[in-house]
C-alpha cells in the first residue's frame, strides 16, 4: 500500500534535485551549442582539448548601440592556444561569423598573452581559460526583436602534440528600446577587460634604435609608488622586429625606467608594434605600443624625428641637404667618391668645361637614384608593405650582386684589369660619351651603397618624408641627393679649390691600389649582411663566386684587352665569361638535399609493396613539438647516419593544411594531431614513437627492425 508513495517521494526528490542542477547551469553566463571537434572525426582520443563557449554583455540592446561578447575558451591541463601573432609555429584562433543583417563585428580584442619556451622556440598565447572580446554593433535601421550571434571559432592547441580544434557557438540577444545589461555577465566582462592590454598612455616615453637594439625609456612617476617592475616583456604583433628568442632586459633608476629589446639584423626603422608587460612579483600592467618614429602624438619617436615636430619644410630640406653631403663620408662611400675626385682631378687638367661636365653627370646619377629608390619605396608603403629606407639591402639577391659588382671594383683597382681601354682608343667623341656613362653610373652606384647609412640629420628627415604627400617625400629626397652631390659640382667648377687638389701623377696609382683595400672592407660589410639575409650554404657558394670571378678577371686582363691578336682575345674572354657565368649559375641553382620524401598513401603502399622500411613523420608548421623534434632529433647526424644505414625512405606528412588522407591516416593510429612518428620495418613491423622524441628512443627503434 505504502510502495507507491514511497516511490513517488523519492521520484519528486530527485526530479527536485534535478531542477536545482539545471538552475545551477543555466546560471553560467557561457553558452556553447556542442563540443569542440577536431578535424579527424572518427577517432576515440579525446577531442575536448578546449572546450569554447559564448557569452553577451546585454541582454537587450537598443539599434545604434555597440556591445561585447566573450568567446571563453577551456584547456585542458597544460595545454595552450595562440594569441593574435603566434610566434615561430602555430597559428591564432579565428571566428567565422553568421550574423543577422543590420550587425557588423570588430576583429577579437585580444588579451595580453604568455610566453611558451621550447628549445629555443618562442609562441605566445593562453593557458587553461581565457576569453577573447569582440565589439559587436546595432545598426540604427536594426528592427525590434530577439536575434541569434553565430560563429564559426576554429583553433590550435597545442602540448606535446598539437590538435586542430573547431566548434560552432550562438548566443541570443533581444534587440529593444533600452540597454539592459546581463548581471549574470558583469564580473565576466569586467575581468576580460583587465586583461586587455591599455593604450599607451605615458607622458613621457621615447624609443630609439641603435645597431641592433631598441631603447626605450620613461619616467617611474608613470607607475604608482606601491608598483616597481622587475620584469619586462615585449610581444611582437609581427616577425619583422625583435629575434624569437632575443634579448629583453630592464634597467630602474632613481627616476628612470629603461629597456633594451634585441632587433634584427635587418630591422630598418625604430618601430616597435606589439604590446609591452611590466611585471614584479604580485601585479602586472600590459600597455598596446604601435608607433614609428614620426608618431609624435604618443611622444614615442626616435629622438631625431623628434626635432621635427616643429620644424618647417624648410628645415626638413635643409637637414636633408646636410644629411645627404655627410654621406660622401661614410665608410661604405669614400673609396666610390675618393676615384671619382681623381678622374676630376685629371679631366680638369684637359679642360674646366669637361670636368664640369663629368661632375654634374656624377650627380645627375646620385639624384636620379636617390628619386627612383624614393618613388619605389613611396609605391610600396602605398601597397602595404612595411618597409624603410635602404629596403633594397634587405635582399639577399641584391646585396649578393652588389658585393660582386664592388669586388669587381677592387679587382679593377689593383690593376688586375682594365675597362675602356678600348673605348679610348677609338674617336675622342666615343671616349667622351663612354667617360659620361662611367661617371652617371659611378653616381648611381655610390647611392646604392650609401642608402644604409643614415647620416646625422638624415634621420629625422626621412621619418618625415615617408609620412608625407608624395610630392614632398621626393622633394626631401632629392634635397638628400642635391647635397650628397653638390660638392663636386662646387669643385669641378671653381679653380681655386680644384686647384688646391694634387697634381696627377704616379702617387695616384698608389692612391688607386688603397682605395682597393677600401673597397675590400666594403665586400667584407656586404657580405656579413648577405649571410644575416641567407644561409651559411648561400655564403659559401658566393665566396666561391668570387675565387672564380677572380680568376676570369685576371685572364681577361691578361690576354683578353689590348695587345693580344684577335683569336687570343675571343678565347680569353670566353673563358673569363664562363668563369663568371657560371659559378653563378651554379649557385642560383644549387638547392639543399631534401632527405624526405612527401608521404602519400600510394608512395607508402609501394613501399610497402616492395618491402622497403620507412619512417613516417607526421608533422605541421603550427606544430611547436614538430620542430622542436626536427631540430633536435631527426636532424641530428646519429639518427640520420642510422637512417642511411638501414636504406629506411623518410617520409614527411605535412598537416600543415588539412589534408583528407592525413587526417585518415592519423585517425588509424587513434590520433587527431601531430606529432606523430611511425616506423615500418621491411616485414610490416610498425613501431608508434612518442610524442617527445630522444635520439636514443629513434635509434632503438630503429635497431629493432
Amino acid at each position: 500500500m505504502h510502495t507507491p508513495y514511497h516511490k513517488l517521494f523519492f521520484v519528486s526528490l530527485f526530479s527536485l534535485i534535478f531542477l536545482c542542477c539545471s538552475g545551477v547551469a543555466s546560471s553560467n553566463p557561457f553558452e556553447t551549442t556542442n563540443h569542440s571537434q577536431p578535424y579527424s572525426q572518427d577517432s576515440d582520443e579525446d577531442s575536448s582539448t578546449v572546450v569554447a563557449s559564448i557569452a553577451s554583455e546585454y541582454s537587450s540592446i537598443q539599434p545604434g548601440s555597440s556591445f561585447l561578447v566573450a568567446i571563453n575558451l577551456k584547456m585542458k591541463k597544460d595545454w595552450h592556444t595562440y594569441w593574435r601573432y603566434a610566434g615561430e609555429v602555430g597559428f591564432p584562433t579565428e571566428i567565422k561569423w553568421d550574423l543577422p543583417k543590420g550587425i557588423t563585428n570588430g576583429d577579437i580584442i585580444w588579451p595580453t598573452p604568455h610566453k611558451f619556451i621550447a628549445d629555443d622556440i618562442v609562441n605566445y598565447g593562453y593557458k587553461n581559460n581565457i576569453n577573447l572580446l569582440v565589439k559587436m554593433t546595432i545598426s540604427e535601421d536594426t528592427p525590434m526583436g530577439d536575434i541569434t550571434l553565430k560563429g564559426d571559432i576554429s583553433w590550435l592547441a597545442c602540448k606535446e602534440s598539437c590538435i586542430p580544434g573547431e566548434q560552432t557557438l550562438s548566443t541570443a540577444i533581444t534587440i529593444a528600446k533600452a540597454n539592459v545589461i546581463n548581471s549574470k555577465t558583469t564580473a565576466l566582462f569586467t575581468q576580460s577587460k583587465n586583461k586587455i592590454p591599455r593604450k599607451n598612455d605615458f607622458k613621457n616615453l621615447q624609443l630609439n634604435k641603435k645597431n641592433h637594439t631598441y631603447f626605450i625609456s620613461l619616467n617611474t612617476i608613470e607607475f604608482s609608488d606601491s608598483f616597481k617592475p622587475k620584469e619586462v616583456i615585449f610581444f611582437p604583433y609581427d616577425d619583422t622586429q625583435i629575434p624569437y628568442n632575443g634579448s629583453q632586459k630592464i634597467t630602474l633608476t632613481n627616476d628612470k625606467i629603461c629597456i633594451e629589446i634585441e632587433a634584427l639584423k635587418n630591422a630598418s626603422e625604430a618601430f616597435l608594434n606589439g604590446v609591452l608587460l611590466f611585471k614584479n612579483a604580485n601585479q602586472e600592467f600590459s600597455y598596446e605600443i604601435q608607433i614609428r618614429p614620426s608618431d609624435n602624438k604618443k611622444n614615442l619617436m626616435n629622438t631625431e624625428a623628434q626635432s621635427t615636430e616643429n620644424t618647417s619644410l624648410f628645415m626638413i630640406l635643409i637637414f636633408a641637404f646636410i644629411g645627404g653631403f655627410i654621406l660622401n663620408f661614410m665608410p661604405c662611400v669614400f673609396p666610390v667618391i675618393s676615384l671619382k675626385v681623381t678622374g676630376f682631378v685629371k679631366q680638369a687638367e684637359e679642360s674646366r668645361g669637361t670636368a664640369i661636365s663629368h661632375a654634374l653627370t656624377f650627380s645627375l646619377g646620385i639624384i636620379t637614384t636617390f628619386l627612383a629608390l624614393a618613388g619605389l619605396l613611396l609605391a610600396l608603403r602605398s601597397g602595404g608593405s612595411a618597409i624603410g629606407w635602404g629596403f633594397h639591402l634587405q635582399s639577399a639577391e641584391f646585396v649578393g650582386g652588389l658585393a660582386l659588382l664592388m669586388f669587381f671594383i677592387a679587382l679593377n683597382l689593383f690593376g688586375v684589369f682594365e675597362v675602356g681601354i678600348n673605348i679610348a682608343s677609338t674617336s675622342g667623341t666615343v671616349r667622351e660619351k663612354g667617360g659620361f656613362v662611367g661617371s652617371f653610373l659611378s653616381g648611381v652606384l655610390a647611392t646604392l651603397i650609401a642608402t644604409p647609412c643614415t647620416a646625422p640629420f638624415m634621420g629625422g628627415a626621412l621619418g618625415f618624408a615617408l609620412t608625407q604627400p608624395a610630392y614632398i617625400s621626393l622633394l626631401v629626397f632629392f634635397s638628400l641627393g642635391l647635397g650628397m652631390a653638390i660638392p663636386y659640382v662646387v669643385l669641378s667648377s671653381s679653380k681655386t679649390l680644384s686647384s688646391l687638389l694634387p697634381k696627377p701623377g704616379l702617387w695616384m696609382v698608389t692612391f688607386k691600389h688603397c682605395m682597393g683595400f677600401l673597397v675590400l672592407f666594403t665586400v667584407l660589410w656586404l657580405v656579413n649582411l648577405f649571410n644575416s639575409l641567407s644561409d651559411f650554404s648561400s655564403t659559401f657558394n658566393l665566396l666561391g663566386i668570387f675565387i672564380f670571378s677572380s680568376i676570369g678577371a685576371w685572364v681577361y686582363g691578361k690576354w683578353g684587352t689590348m695587345g693580344a691578336t684577335l683569336t687570343s682575345k675571343s678565347i680569353a674572354r670566353a673563358i673569363a665569361l664562363c668563369l663568371i657565368i657560371v659559378p653563378i649559375i651554379y649557385a642560383m641553382s644549387d638547392k639543399k638535399e631534401d632527405i624526405w620524401t612527401q608521404w602519400t598513401p600510394e608512395i607508402e603502399s609501394k613501399l610497402l609493396t616492395n618491402n622497403q622500411p620507412y619512417f613516417i613523420d607526421f608533422t605541421a608548421d603550427w606544430c611547436l613539438s614538430c620542430k622542436v623534434n626536427e631540430r633536435v632529433v631527426l636532424a641530428s647526424k646519429d639518427v640520420l647516419s642510422a637512417f642511411r644505414n638501414k636504406n629506411i625512405t623518410m617520409l614527411k606528412a605535412d598537416w600543415t593544411k588539412q589534408d583528407a588522407s592525413i587526417t585518415h591516416k592519423l585517425a588509424q593510429y587513434n590520433r587527431t594531431g601531430v606529432p606523430f612518428y611511425l616506423l615500418v620495418g621491411s616485414d610490416g613491423l610498425e613501431i608508434e614513437l612518442a610524442e617527445v622524441l630522444t635520439p636514443n628512443a629513434v635509434l632503438e627503434a630503429i635497431e629493432s627492425i
